[in-house]
């Protein structure tokens, strides 16, 4: 299921990120990789969604969160 339709206060694990070369880097600077656990702190509200990755907040908005997959 795509990140963007997580709800506030789960827990999720990065499944797969679908996106073009350059978008799909960036996240992965950020600590958006494959296995790694992401909590849900505000589902998608006003076209965004905040999720801790690691030891960090982040803000994403939806067409990007729409394109990390999670189980």
């Amino acid at each position: 299921m795509p990140l963007s339709m997580v709800s506030s206060n789960q827990e999720v694990i990065i499944s797969d990120v679908i996106a073009s070369a350059e978008l799909k880097q960036k996240l992965m600077n950020m600590g958006f990789t494959k296995g790694c656990k992401l909590y849900v702190l505000q589902g998608l509200t006003k076209g965004s969604i905040m999720v801790k990755v690691r030891d960090s907040k982040v803000v994403l908005n939806a067409s990007t969160a729409h394109k990390i997959q999670c189980s």
